[in-house]
């Protein structure tokens, strides 16, 4: 399963998914409530039917397959986290996934969201921005509710004990990349693993950090079949 991040959409996983596709692997990459629409459908999404969404999805998975896998980019990555503190899958991958962000930020979201419906994203003018992107703003209301999924998920760190691959871009500008060691650190999973790339993309699943990061996902999923059947692969 493949979750995407806050104000995006599957666009941005969508090589990924074709590239584990194309290696006999099942995919589906839901898109989460108050996404692909307009900015001010998600003021009233709460963060629990993100997770409930996210639930559905690996439900409809499990009547498919015998091993599941989540992974997330950015907000998509927090779930899978939060998915995996509560179910038992094969492992998780979260791509430039924040589980703490600038405390600035999550202290004044709630004080200007009566005044402000939403911000502008910091962007590369160089990027020419469609649609499929997602939102070319943050929504402050949503913004409130990730601040609230991170902060939940952080506290069932503990309880995720499945393999893990962290991957995260050192000069990620949108979520820092401490924290990706933050998660490496408060983890329960025994079996964990973290990859740090020499860019400064956020989207690492597309540019040119899209080569390094399905190889390792394709590795991480072929080893975590193998470890539970004792064989196979991809």
């Amino acid at each position: 399963m493949l979750l995407h991040g806050f104000t995006g959409t599957p666009w941005a996983l969508k090589n990924l998914g074709e590239t584990l596709a194309n290696h006999n692997l099942t995919v589906e990459a839901p898109l989460l409530s108050g996404h692909g629409t307009l900015p001010e459908d998600m003021d009233h999404v709460s963060w629990e039917r993100w997770v409930c969404e996210a639930h559905l999805s690996l439900e409809r998975l499990q009547k498919r397959c015998q091993k599941l896998f989540v992974m997330g980019l950015s907000m998509g990555g927090t779930l899978a986290l939060f998915l995996a503190s509560e179910k038992n899958v094969h492992g998780v991958v979260t791509l430039a996934t924040p589980v703490r962000m600038r405390r600035l930020a999550s202290r004044l979201v709630p004080v200007a969201k009566p005044f402000i419906r939403s911000w502008k994203k910091r962007r590369d003018r160089s990027v020419r921005w469609i649609p499929e992107m997602g939102y070319d703003c943050y929504p402050l209301s949503g913004a409130g509710e990730f601040f609230k999924l991170m902060r939940e998920t952080r506290k069932r760190l503990p309880d995720v004990r499945c393999p893990l691959l962290i991957l995260h871009a050192r000069g990620d500008r949108t979520v820092p990349v401490r924290n990706a060691d933050l998660i490496y650190r408060e983890i329960g999973s025994e079996s964990k693993k973290i990859m740090i790339l020499p860019a400064s993309s956020h989207t690492i699943t597309r540019g040119e950090n899209q080569k390094d990061v399905e190889d390792a996902i394709l590795a991480f999923v072929c080893n975590g079949s193998k470890r539970r059947d004792g064989g196979g692969g991809c």
